[in-house]
């Protein structure tokens, strides 16, 4: 398969294009730079006239299985659209593999992940899941941990909306993760302040969560779940989705199945979680006795 072709089947597939995935990766040194320039391209265009269906579902997937540093600050930029400019394209993994797909770019510089937290026009659930992605990349030691200790200090006062929001999210469980014992204040104070939905976490949750990071076994809890893991082959990751199951192909409608065009719009601000529509791809489904993770809804 040639570029042309390897784009068009990223673009229309109704399912996993298994052929032009593996065709891709079998010319990855020509691919990778090319694929980096059509996004910036994308970006760099007026909202109005960017294309509706894209390639960059598997693109950015792609880029985080070959590990592109390269690509790091242009997927970052990409991560900072709107969700309403950037969930029809990238559908569920806006809450299960954008943090997996970032710590493999990591280019060692975490400014670029500081300014998408930071950025209060982008999706709150990827604001929430670059959290993660930096924790992740302190814990596996692929970060030193100072900067990412005084950035999460400094959300406290300055990170927006000062509101209930799913960054707020984010913030609270790298704090836990990364052992951040004088932060346990002013996660307190953004507890009582509902910048954080009790009916995600509550801050007994956090505490135990922030203890555990003191142990060896936290760490190696942390590092070894699905949820937060470096993102692997393409193929194999995304072969286990729902939306690529072929079962569920089968059966499901084509216009249902294409990744690139979700059934509605996501979540308003101020929504209560419970009441999210389903349109988004996102839920909240119990995960344990304490928590609640976030999962695809499709």
């Amino acid at each position: 398969m040639n570029e042309h072709s390897i784009l068009a089947a990223f673009s229309q597939a109704d399912g996993l294009p298994r052929a032009a995935l593996r065709a891709a990766a079998t010319d990855r040194t020509r691919l990778a730079p090319r694929f980096i320039a059509l996004i910036e391209e994308f970006l760099a265009l007026p909202p109005e006239v960017r294309p509706k269906q894209t390639p960059f579902f598997f693109i950015f997937h792609l880029l985080g299985d070959w590990r592109e540093k390269a690509a790091y600050r242009a997927l970052a930029k990409f991560l900072r659209l709107p969700d309403e400019h950037l969930c029809p394209i990238l559908g569920d993994a806006v809450t299960s593999t954008v943090n997996r797909v970032m710590v493999q770019v990591f280019d060692g510089d975490p400014e670029p992940l500081f300014d998408v937290i930071r950025d209060k026009h982008a999706y709150e659930f990827v604001r929430s899941r670059m959290c993660d992605a930096l924790a992740t990349l302190v814990l596996q030691g692929d970060l030193d941990r100072k900067r990412p200790e005084v950035f999460l200090r400094d959300c406290f006062p300055n990170l927006q909306p000062q509101a209930t929001n799913y960054a707020w999210v984010g913030w609270m469980e790298a704090v836990a993760k990364l052992g951040l014992e004088a932060c346990s204040g002013i996660v307190e104070t953004a507890f009582k302040r509902q910048y954080i939905d009790p009916g995600v976490c509550g801050y007994k949750h956090f505490l135990e969560d922030l203890n555990l990071a003191a142990t060896e076994e936290g760490r190696a809890m942390w590092l070894a779940d699905d949820d937060l893991k470096p993102f692997g082959d393409t193929v194999d990751e995304l072969s286990k989705r729902h939306c690529f199951k072929e079962e569920r192909l089968k059966r499901a409608p084509r216009h249902q199945v294409r990744i690139r065009q979700p059934s509605g719009s996501t979540m308003a601000a101020g929504t209560s979680r419970s009441a999210r529509p389903r349109s988004a791809a996102i839920c909240l489904a119990p995960a344990g006795p304490k928590k609640f993770k976030k999962c695809c809804a499709a």
